[in-house]
């Protein structure tokens, strides 16, 4: 029986992972996490009878462990209780979830203790990707992206070394207002934002996606993880969401990975890698019309900021990062407009002064501070 630990088990990724692995007759939960969720960390460990579990507070975790009804439950609590989690040494597979910068230490555990990681929280990689590049290689343990960008990436790289491939191509659906102009997004809603035409997602990534910021945020992630300079790596707004992401060789022929646009379906390669599992969805391609466009990078200015971040690299991306998680919430909250993330966003990067980040604990400071800051900037907005 392959044991699987699953940190940010209450959120939206965790919730599909779940689903698949009650219908696995051969993998078992070895331990959950949750941020707040503790009524939705209950369920799943009331159903799946997990090892371990934690939560962010010694009082959540104590409520936790009170209400539990499974005997011998480790209990652990805020940011050790996440780290011992990702370094369990039982673990076959842990599958960080974390939202957020906060998921950060926990990838770093995992892979310095050389576990196999199914990375779904893309900031680690946004804010401390040569950190985790390094861990990675030092221990040389297995990094699997889950996003279905670079889930696709990673499939289409296996077998061909990086001389042959000209370009990779991150596909966007282009969110909910895709081809709108800037005066018909000056009013647009919560609600319109959250509605997204493809992909169910939590609300944070749904609205990154109706930015545009999510596909900036992939390329940094995708930087990091194929090791592809930014002039080579490109985004194509694909509305369909077919098309999860294509390479381009050096022959000028294009190689892509295509399916339903469904998380489920990373998250599945992931647990069942290097096999593959049965599907038991069909999904007719036939008769379908792939379309694929430029981005609209004035509209939508969050993409470019992101290449820029990245490109500047001396802790940008963190202020990036941690600047649309403010902006984001607030617009969320009712409290930003729209068209005014970007420029929450835009004021942050410009405030920065360019600093070399070379622990986790200096990358968080960092996000501490532009999180601070930012509030401020947004009351002003």
């Amino acid at each position: 029986m392959k044991k699987l630990v699953l940190l940010g088990a209450t959120g939206s990724i965790g919730e599909q992972t779940l689903e698949i692995l009650a219908k696995k007759d051969d993998w078992s939960l070895l331990a959950a996490s949750c941020c707040s969720d503790i009524e939705g960390l209950l369920e799943i460990i009331n159903r799946f009878q997990p090892k371990y579990a934690a939560a962010i507070s010694e009082e959540k975790a104590h409520s936790l462990e009170k209400r539990a009804k499974i005997d011998n439950l480790e209990v652990l609590a805020g940011e050790p209780g996440y780290n011992r989690l990702a370094g369990l040494a039982e673990a076959d597979l842990v599958i960080n979830a974390i939202m957020g910068a906060a998921g950060l230490k926990p990838t770093l555990k995992a892979l310095r203790s050389g576990q196999r990681l199914g990375l779904a929280n893309k900031e680690s990689l946004v804010t401390g990707g040569s950190l985790i590049s390094q861990a990675a290689d030092k221990k040389d343990a297995e990094l699997l992206p889950v996003d279905s960008e670079h889930n696709a990436i990673f499939q289409l790289l296996e077998g061909k070394n990086s001389g042959e491939v000209r370009r990779l191509v991150l596909t966007a659906s282009g969110g909910p207002f895709h081809g709108y102009s800037r005066s018909q997004l000056a009013d647009v809603d919560v609600a319109e934002a959250l509605d997204h035409p493809n992909w169910d997602m939590g609300s944070k990534i749904t609205i990154d996606s109706a930015t545009l910021m999510n596909k900036g945020l992939e390329v940094i992630e995708a930087r990091w993880l194929f090791d592809f300079n930014y002039d080579k790596i490109d985004v194509m707004v694909h509305p369909e969401s077919i098309v999860h992401s294509l390479i381009e060789l050096t022959d000028n022929t294009f190689q892509a990975e295509l399916g339903a646009p469904d998380m489920k379906k990373p998250i599945e390669y992931v647990i069942s890698y290097p096999d593959r599992s049965e599907s038991s969805s069909d999904f007719d391609l036939f008769g379908r019309e792939l379309s694929f466009k430029k981005p609209d990078r004035s509209t939508f200015p969050c993409l470019d900021l992101a290449y820029e971040s990245g490109r500047r690299e001396k802790g940008y991306p963190v202020v990036l990062n941690a600047a649309n998680e403010m902006a984001v919430a607030a617009f969320l909250d009712e409290n930003l407009n729209f068209m005014r993330i970007p420029a929450v966003i835009e004021t942050m990067l410009a405030e920065h002064d360019p600093v070399d980040l070379k622990t986790a604990g200096e990358i968080l400071e960092l996000d501490r501070q532009v999180r601070q800051e930012a509030r401020e900037v947004i009351a002003n907005c």
